[in-house]
């Protein structure tokens, strides 16, 4: 394999600092671990400071009192630590360790030359800031955003270099979390689970496109995501608590943000698994002002299936392609474009007195975001997208050894426009408030024809019947929310932010009211105590019908009643420990199909066995 890999700060350094000029500040930071002191710093100076936890959380701060500069405080804060900081052009602050200096050669002997030091890392934009260690981990900590930044929800987020770290199966996002606390998963499927719910009701969003669906090979339960691990640059996982900005789901979010280019060189990875191929391109433009990747995979299974095990009867074939061209127009506003594509085939021609199948799935996601600041008070994140998804299965052949017919042709469609905007709004230094809609319009297709011959008692008398189904169906429905979340601190260790979320879906016409509130309490500089109370309310999609069971009408939107209560401590040596209590209370829970002895089958609707 081939990898040439960006810097490990890459995925971490989004641009959300304005060029600020440093000013005068009231300090008072007692001697701490510097890494609870430079947090400090943070908040008193106004500005970011990027630094490894890690490394800092070992060593002591001086204390540091009165008005003086951020640079002098800084200076006089890391005093004998070993550490320095530096200015980089856009307002932030780099900590980094002192480089020793140079060793004097001996006389009448000539010293051989070091080896020469990788280049510093760098902002795009900045001119070199020192030398800046290649950090595991890098805590960025904006001060002007400082209680917008801070947890209230219950969270775990992991960076691209961590999750290479974690064991995976395919290169695949879902089955690479699926091992963190609070979800549960099989060998079979990639749907985890969330705390006991399905994996539909957890939201997952994607570079802020919500993801309908995002599975390959759906005929086996959806046995790899769509999603290229390789491309992301951080995730984040919400299994409970979540605020009022994500709606419409019960369980919990999913965050993933791609990698960002920081080469004017472009970057190429090609890789080779047990699963499929794939690769990787992305680079920079315009003098680093505008950043392009994209990401191509191909599944061999089909050929793996037939060089493995001769003719198994079944090939199964998935791509996928994910793009996305971004451009800074202004210091502080990005705007960017993003394509993915998914796609999905399989044959199986009848073994085991079972009928052919012939099937074929298709997701092509295209949106555009734009991501912005308006001077130290106002940021904001907007979203247009359009999302398209179409399913087709056909079977024919016997069932039950042989006896019995069975014909399907099942054609499905869904396209869905959206329209998202979320900001964040600086009342003062310790207040905010967080405000967005949302607004989806969407339509959906159903062509379903099913023939089955079956076994029938009547009067003690086995029989042949025979079952049809014949379903065309056009519904289509609009989906419009609202939320506001003040978000306060009367107290330096206390955040708590009240919400209320408003939906309405046409489809049933019902609307939807969901008061939410978090707190977070820091009970010392690596212990935190934080708390979420919530209602919750998910409606069934346009896509979601039960067609093959008879379901041709929406039912109302299920409830869910979430109670988390979590203490959280970060070790001296970085490890995180996290106890945590949680209760879902769901209502209004409405119907759906099993089967109950097979529950994995490509025509479920064919056994005799559903529920």
């Amino acid at each position: 394999m081939c990898s040439i890999k960006p810097p490990l700060l890459a995925a971490l350094l989004w641009a959300t600092a304005t060029l600020v000029a440093a000013k005068p500040a009231d300090f008072n930071l007692p001697a701490q671990p510097a890494a609870a002191a430079l947090v400090e710093f943070s908040q008193q100076a106004g500005v970011e400071v990027l630094f490894s936890y890690q490394e800092l959380n070992t060593v002591q701060a001086s204390a540091v009192a009165g008005r003086l500069e951020p640079e002098t405080a800084l200076l006089l804060l890391l005093q004998g630590t070993g550490f320095s900081g530096t200015l980089s052009a856009r307002g932030r602050f780099v900590v980094s360790r002192t480089p020793a200096p140079a060793k004097p050669a001996k006389a009448g002997r000539r010293e051989a030359a070091p080896p020469e030091a990788p280049p510093p890392a760098r902002e795009a934009g900045d001119a070199a800031v020192g030398p800046v260690i290649a950090l595991q981990k890098v805590v960025v900590t904006p001060s002007r955003f400082g209680i917008a930044q801070e947890r209230v929800t219950p969270n775990v987020t992991l960076t691209n270099a961590e999750l290479a770290t974690l064991p995976q199966l395919g290169e695949d996002l879902y089955r690479t979390i699926e091992r963190l606390p609070g979800l549960a998963a099989d060998d079979f499927s990639a749907k985890f689970w969330v705390r006991g719910a399905p994996n539909a009701q957890m939201l997952a969003r994607y570079d802020g496109v919500d993801l309908i669906e995002p599975f390959h090979l759906k005929d086996y339960d959806g046995s790899l995501s769509i999603v290229d691990l390789q491309t992301i640059g951080s995730v984040d996982v919400i299994t409970g608590g979540f605020t009022t900005d994500s709606g419409d789901r019960l369980a919990g979010v999913l965050t993933m943000e791609t990698q960002e280019a920081r080469r004017s060189r472009p970057v190429t990875t090609l890789g080779l698994s047990v699963t499929n191929v794939r690769g990787t391109t992305q680079g920079e433009f315009a003098d680093g002002a505008g950043q392009w990747m994209a990401a191509v995979r191909r599944g061999y299974l089909d050929l793996a299936l037939k060089l493995g095990n001769g003719h198994l009867g079944a090939s199964p074939t998935y791509y996928d392609f994910s793009g996305k061209v971004a451009y800074r127009i202004t210091p502080h506003q990005t705007l960017s474009f993003h394509l993915l594509y998914a796609g999905d085939s399989l044959t199986r021609r009848q073994r085991d007195n079972e009928p052919d199948l012939d099937s074929s799935y298709d997701s092509a996601y295209a949106w555009a975001r734009w991501q912005g600041e308006f001077g130290d008070r106002v940021s904001g994140e907007g979203a247009l997208s359009f999302s398209r998804l179409d399913w087709h299965r056909r079977g024919d052949g016997f069932l039950d050894g042989g006896l019995h017919r069975f014909v399907l042709h099942d054609d499905r469609r869904l396209a869905v426009w959206g329209l998202r905007q979320d900001w964040t709004v600086n009342l003062t230094a310790h207040a905010l408030v967080r405000a967005g809609y949302e607004f989806k319009s969407g339509e959906a297709r159903y062509d379903y024809d099913l023939l089955r011959e079956l076994w029938v008692l009547r009067d003690g008398v086995l029989s042949t019947g025979t079952r049809t189904v014949t379903t065309a169906l056009r519904p289509d429905g609009d989906h419009a929310a609202a939320y506001v979340a003040p978000r306060i601190q009367p107290w330096i260790r206390l955040i708590i932010e009240p919400g209320v979320r408003f939906d309405r879906h046409s489809t049933t016409g019902q609307s939807t009211w969901s008061p939410r509130l978090n707190a977070s309490l820091a009970l010392g500089p690596a212990t935190s105590l934080r708390a979420a109370w919530g209602l919750y309310e998910q409606a069934q999609g346009l896509h979601e019908l039960s067609v093959q069971d008879g379901e041709t009408g929406f039912h109302p939107a299920e409830r869910a009643e979430q109670r988390v209560v979590g203490l959280a401590h970060t070790l001296a040596s970085g490890v995180s420990l996290r106890l945590e209590a949680y209760e879902r209370l769901t209502t209004h829970v409405r119907p759906h199909w099993e089967n109950r002895i097979e529950p994995f089958n490509v025509f479920p609707e064919s056994l005799y066995d559903r529920v």
